[in-house]
């Protein structure tokens, strides 16, 4: 009895851990994915309304925002490695933005903060205090996949020569 209640607990534990780390990596996409349908709609999907209003937004807002989570979430858990450095990328290129414009720029010019008021967002859209920080949210993505990528590509690729390397056979019959 008392061997076996260490292992069930180990089996149990892991189990959980194997559970909570796909529902992490589904999270983790879901945001990501709102991170992306945000920055699309700013950028240009606000351009087209439905003209129906749920919690004072359009309905493009929700479709872009909900419809990319869903996505997001589901990609991520299918492609875990490749799209995680994707997702984290999009993510923080996203928060960026209003992180910048309230903390830096709302104090060399109060227009900056347009970006994140969704009414003065549509007046103001071909404003260079809106597409700027929508182009510098893009580019931070960019940068943070490459930055990302790089140092990735090169640990899995000594993974994979060390699980290569310890499927050789130790002994060889002569």
């Amino acid at each position: 009895m008392l061997t076996i209640v260490p292992a069930a607990s180990g089996l149990l534990a892991g189990t959980a851990a194997i559970a909570l780390l796909d529902a992490a990596f589904q999270v983790v996409g879901a945001a990501a994915g709102v991170a992306i349908g945000y920055m699309s709609y700013v950028a240009a999907l606000h351009q087209f309304p439905c003209g129906v209003e749920i919690l004072s937004h359009d309905l493009t807002f929700w479709l872009c925002t909900v419809g990319a989570a869903v996505l997001g979430g589901s990609l991520l858990r299918r492609i875990e490695f490749t799209l995680f450095v994707v997702a984290t990328s999009a993510l923080g290129g996203a928060l960026l933005v209003p992180a910048l414009a309230i903390l830096v720029l709302s104090r060399i010019d109060s227009r900056f903060l347009w970006i994140l008021n969704p009414e003065s967002r549509s007046e103001h859209a071909s404003s260079p205090f809106i597409y700027g920080q929508a182009i510098g949210g893009v580019v931070a993505t960019i940068l943070g996949v490459q930055f990302q990528s790089t140092p990735a590509r090169r640990v899995h690729a000594e993974r994979t020569e060390f699980f290569v390397q310890a499927r050789k056979p130790l002994l060889v019959q002569p």
